[in-house]
């Protein structure tokens, strides 16, 4: 892991960790400097759209990087600020790779599940779509009927869903820290307080609009209008199977239980759900086995619903392609040396191209299954650690809020972070330490000021 060192900055040392594609750093500050500098040095990234936190250790303040893009980005954010100056002398070190690991197939599907998911559901689709022009075109008269345009438009909109999967599935969670922050924040607002931040850059004006705000919708509700696409395409599939020419029953049932599994994804996923769990207001000894089955379901429909549903409805489609392909084959075997042996002819491999957009849905099921667990990011919060990181995330929050509020705000985040699953102290405990660290950060201000005018 990287160290950066300057001898003659505001910044003495940035110290770099890495996490999926994000960097992480703690940036320390030189001894002799102005008590308030990390405050400083913590507007001035806010401004670059970095967020960070003041933390208090045994040998000093730290300012807290949760995530970045990259090196380079907090390197240039310090250095047009004007915290570093110079060349730095970097302290590298065989964990260095750790920045940059080599990336297995498993480590990559483990990272990129939901990808994988919009390219399989994308390659299905276009088999999807082939199948209904070649059915179309090998009816008596040619022509499209009610069927086959369903069997097409059963590729068009898996389409949509799976493009926009692809597209937009590849975004990592945010990191845990950033997603309390958030959270509490708007906890907060909904009890009445709100919390200053920076104004709006010029980037922020730059994104603001029609087409911001519908990509801004779409990153949030991705699985939930894949969830609705699947479905809709599902329904599509249960009608082009009622074909009068050549009915499916399979393929219809495949059809209703796919549409079932994907509206339980709809119903019951929550993307947008902090990587840490709130405590039960029911005690688990009371709770009836529904409500615990439900729960359960609940926790992850991807996985405990979605996927396992899904995939045995591809397999029942495609016991029922197997068989039509079967019937395809009789039918031809009987119609030698009649009219209609050419019509039977060109159709019998017409359920080839269902075979392949099954076996792709099949993978990406299975993708989608996996989507619903903790990234790794998220398995590895240590308790304690993170109780300790929220309070001082709290902290820094309620640092900006205005000193008439920050008595009732400060008992309100202590509501919030006492209801967080595995947090082990009183209300009165966490309220103290919040209250403590504030008090801590504001004592670095007054020094500042008292400094500033101590020397007029």
């Amino acid at each position: 892991m990287p160290l950066y060192r300057w001898s003659s900055s505001a910044v003495s040392q940035m110290e770099c960790t890495s996490s999926d594609k994000m960097v992480q750093a703690v940036l320390r500050v030189q001894t002799d400097a102005d008590p308030q500098v990390l405050t400083q040095i913590q507007a001035s990234l806010a401004s670059k759209h970095i967020p960070s936190f003041v933390k208090t250790e045994k040998d000093g303040d730290v300012l807290i990087i949760p995530e970045s893009k990259g090196e380079q980005p907090l390197l240039d954010a310090l250095t047009s600020g004007g915290w570093v100056k110079g060349p730095s002398q970097i302290l590298a070190t065989a964990a260095d790779k750790k920045l940059h690991p080599k990336e297995t197939s498993g480590s990559f599907i483990k990272k990129h599940p939901l990808l994988l998911t919009g390219i399989f559901i994308n390659i299905g689709s276009l088999a999807w779509i082939i199948s209904g022009i070649m059915r179309a075109r090998h009816n008596r008269d040619g022509k499209f009927t009610h069927n086959d345009m369903s069997e097409m438009m059963v590729g068009v909109v898996n389409a949509v869903g799976g493009g926009l999967l692809a597209h937009y599935g590849n975004d990592t969670s945010k990191h845990p820290l950033l997603a309390f922050s958030d959270g509490l924040s708007e906890y907060l607002k909904q009890h009445g307080t709100v919390v200053p931040t920076h104004g709006a850059t010029p980037e922020d004006i730059h994104k603001s609009g029609f087409f911001a705000a519908a990509e801004s919708f779409i990153r949030k509700n991705i699985i939930s209008i894949t969830a609705l696409s699947k479905a809709t395409a599902a329904g599509l599939v249960a009608h082009s199977a009622t074909k009068q020419a050549n009915p499916n029953g399979w393929k219809r049932a495949g059809g209703i239980i796919y549409a079932a599994a994907w509206l339980a994804t709809f119903a019951l996923d929550k993307p947008n759900a902090p990587p840490y769990e709130f405590k039960s207001k029911e005690p688990p000894a009371t709770q009836s086995a529904a409500k615990r089955l439900y729960d359960w379901a609940a926790e992850n429909p991807r996985k405990h619903i979605t996927a396992p549903l899904a995939i045995t409805t591809q397999m029942l489609k495609l016991w029922g392609a197997g068989e039509e392909g079967v019937r395809a084959h009789k039918a031809v075997k009987a119609a030698v040396g009649t009219p209609d042996y050419d019509y039977h002819k060109n159709r019998q491999y017409d359920f080839v191209w269902n075979v392949i957009a099954y076996s792709a849905f099949e993978i990406s099921n299975v993708m989608f299954g996996i989507s619903g667990d903790k990234e790794p990011s998220q398995q590895k919060i240590d308790p304690e650690g993170f109780q300790k990181d929220m309070l001082m995330v709290s902290a820094n929050i309620l640092n900006n809020v205005p000193p008439k509020a920050r008595t009732f705000a400060i008992e309100t985040a202590a509501d919030y972070v006492t209801s967080i699953k595995g947090v082990t102290q009183s209300r009165a405990e966490v309220e103290k330490a919040i209250s403590d660290q504030v008090d801590h950060l504001q004592y670095a201000a007054s020094r500042t000021i008292g400094q500033m005018y101590s020397g007029i």
